[in-house]
C-alpha cells in the first residue's frame, strides 16, 4: 500500500536527507483510509486462509465471518488517550513503513507492528530495520516519535531520555554488538529469503567491521502537527550531522492537519470499518 504523502519540503545536504511530508488530500479524512487497510492488514496476517472450524468440544462450527471477528479482538489493540496509547505509537510507526517503502524502496523482512509479543504494548528494541540494495548494500535503522509539542525541535528529538539523538547514537556505538544482535533476530524472523539474506550479510559486515561493504543510514520519522512544525525540527540531526557518524541521515517528517491525538482517533475510527481479510 502506497503512502498517501507527498513530499513539500527539502533541505537535503550532500549525502544526508531532511524531508518534509504532507497528506495529497486532506479533504473528508481519505487519506486515513489507506493506511487504516494497511494497519489491519498488518496486525491479521496469517499464513494459511482463514475457512470454516469445526469445535471438536461440542460438534459446532464458525463460519470465516464469525472467525474474523475473533482475529480482529485478538489483533487491534484497544485505544487509549493519552501519550502511552499503543495505537498512537503504531500510527507513527506504520508511516514510516510506508514512507521509506514508497520513497526509497526499502525492504522490511519484519514489522514490530505484527511481531511484538502484547497487543497493547509497544515493542522494544529498533522501531524498524530496513535493507537496500544499490551499489553498496545499505543498513536503514529506523527510530519513530509522535510530537504535539510546542517547541521546535520537540523534545523527542535531542532532549528526553529516550530522544531520537540518544538512541541512535547508542545504535551506532554498539554497531557489532546490540545493534548487530537485533538485526540477526530480525533476519531470522523474515519470512522473505532474499531480504533475510540480505539482512543477515548486513549483521555479518558489522561483525567483521567491513564498513566499506556497508552504507548505514540512521532515520527518524517525526510526526508533528502542521501548524507546529519548523525547519528547526531536524534538531541535532541537520545543524550537527557529524556526530552520527559513519552513518548518513534520512530525516522525514509527516506533517498531519490537526492535533496528533485528534488524528490518531479519528484513524482508529476509520479501523473499526475496515474488514478482515479471509
Amino acid at each position: 500500500m502506497t503512502a498517501p504523502f507527498v513530499q513539500t519540503d527539502n533541505f537535503d545536504s550532500d549525502v544526508h536527507h531532511y524531508r518534509v511530508y504532507e497528506p495529497e488530500v486532506e479533504e473528508d479524512k481519505e487519506w486515513l483510509y489507506p493506511i487504516a487497510e494497511e494497519y489491519v492488514k498488518l496486525l491479521t496476517h496469517h499464513e494459511a486462509p482463514l475457512k470454516k472450524i469445526k469445535l471438536t468440544t461440542d460438534e459446532s462450527v464458525l463460519d470465516v465471518t464469525s472467525i474474523q471477528k475473533y482475529v480482529r479482538k485478538a489483533s487491534i489493540p484497544g485505544y487509549k488517550k493519552g501519550n502511552f496509547n499503543v495505537v498512537r505509537s503504531d500510527f507513527g510507526e506504520l508511516l514510516c513503513y510506508m514512507l521509506l517503502e514508497k520513497e526509497y524502496k526499502t525492504l522490511f523482512g519484519s514489522k514490530s507492528i505484527f511481531s511484538r509479543e502484547l497487543r497493547d504494548t509497544p515493542g522494544r528494541g529498533i522501531d524498524a530495520i530496513g535493507i537496500e540494495m544499490g551499489d553498496v548494500l545499505t543498513l536503514v535503522l529506523c527510530e519513530v516519535k509522535v510530537s504535539d509539542e510546542k517547541p521546535s525541535p520537540p523534545r523527542v528529538v535531542d532532549y528526553n531520555e529516550d530522544c531520537l539523538s540518544k538512541q541512535h547514537r547508542y545504535h551506532l556505538e554498539h554497531l557489532a554488538e546490540a545493534t548487530k544482535d537485533k538485526i540477526w533476530r530480525t533476519a531470522l524472523r523474515t519470512r522473505d529469503e532474499e531480504v533475510a539474506e540480505l539482512l543477515m550479510a548486513a549483521a555479518i559486515y558489522l561483525e567483521e567491521n567491513q564498513f566499506d561493504k556497508l552504507r548505514i543510514v540512521v532515520c527518524n520519522v517525526l510526526v508533528r502537527p502542521k501548524s507546529k512544525y519548523t525547519k528547526a525540527d531536524f534538531g541535532s540531526f541537520r545543524a550537527q550531522p557529524v556526530q552520527y557518524g559513519p552513518a548518513d541521515i534520512r530525516f522525514l517528517i509527516a506533517c498531519v492537519p490537526n492535533n496528533v491525538d485528534v488524528i490518531v482517533k479519528e484513524w482508529y475510527d476509520v479501523i473499526q470499518n475496515i474488514e478482515v481479510s479471509a
